[in-house]
């Protein structure tokens, strides 16, 4: 995918997907959609507009990674990104010099957002007036109406919510595609080869959203097989860790991961994570665990 910086011209003829995209959950993807289907129409390539957090602490923790979410948006058709750094000089901007300068930048062809996409210093811009400004440009131009599930805006805050109470499958229905971990399985404490259910241990990314702590039923990929498993977020306290990790044991998976890039994806809240007398009940109670998954 090629990147192209907030400012840096592009000669290509492009249709502009405006917004953040933190997560691309479905209504995203239907913005990503209609705006593919114009750049069709009109002989541009589609180009998505986001935010690199990478560095940069004032946004938090996301949903999607920026190398993540150049990925998935990649899959959904978007050839090009028009990367931007949220710096103080580009918060101050105003909403007219944004328009200019993007649009003096790149030869924009259509330009797509949701209802609520806002822009500029103060968020003095709005799809209303970017509508404005690509009518008077002769530009197409589509603004997704607000997206419901359930009574409740599909956006990330909500997916955030979600993650935050355990509700795993709610998160995933907001989103569209199960929420997930990648990385490189690391070497852990060893006490869950030591009784029996070896894990893999992946780092949490320092940038992405956190789930609640608890036991999760998980699924990822490894060499063309699925495997269903159970994932450990959160301390041990049985064995007397404080530590926050992600590990998870595989059912009926036999083999080495160390080193390994692996994708977790979550499916389910199993339980909360509490500590337990015996190594003994808390074999038991893994057990217990894998028959529910």
């Amino acid at each position: 995918m090629k990147t192209v910086n907030y400012g840096e011209r592009y000669s290509a003829p492009v249709t502009l997907c405006m917004g953040r995209y933190e997560s691309v959950h479905r209504g995203h993807v239907q913005i990503i959609k209609k705006a593919a289907s114009m750049a069709e129409k009109n002989g541009s390539e589609l180009m998505l507009m986001t935010f690199d957090e990478r560095d940069n602490p004032r946004f938090g923790r996301v949903i999607l990674t920026y190398p993540e979410r150049l990925a998935r948006v990649e899959s959904l058709g978007a050839s090009s990104v028009l990367r931007i750094d949220f710096t103080d000089k580009f918060k101050n901007t105003s909403a007219e010099d944004f328009l200019a300068e993007i649009f003096s930048a790149l030869d924009i062809r259509g330009a797509a957002c949701g209802y609520d996409f806002t822009y500029g210093a103060g968020k003095k811009g709005n799809a209303e007036t970017l509508g404005e400004y690509c009518s008077k440009r002769k530009v197409d131009f589509f603004a997704l109406p607000e997206i419901a599930d359930g009574g409740e805006k599909i956006s990330s805050s909500a997916v955030k919510k979600a993650l935050s109470d355990g509700n795993i499958e709610r998160a995933n229905n907001l989103l569209g595609y199960k929420y997930f971990i990648a990385g490189k399985v690391t070497e852990g404490r060893r006490e869950g080869r030591k009784m029996g259910f070896p894990t893999a241990n992946i780092v949490w990314p320092e940038d992405k959203f956190l789930l609640k702590n608890g036991v999760y039923a998980v699924r990822s990929v490894i060499d063309g097989k699925e495997y269903a498993g159970i994932c450990n977020f959160g301390a041990a306290p049985t064995f007397g860790f404080e530590k926050v990790v992600c590990e998870t044991h595989f059912k009926d998976f036999h083999g080495d991961l160390y080193g390994r890039d692996l994708t977790i994806c979550f499916d389910a809240f199993l339980r909360d994570i509490r500590g337990f007398p015996t190594v003994e009940e808390l074999k038991e109670q893994l057990q217990n665990d894998l028959k529910k998954i």
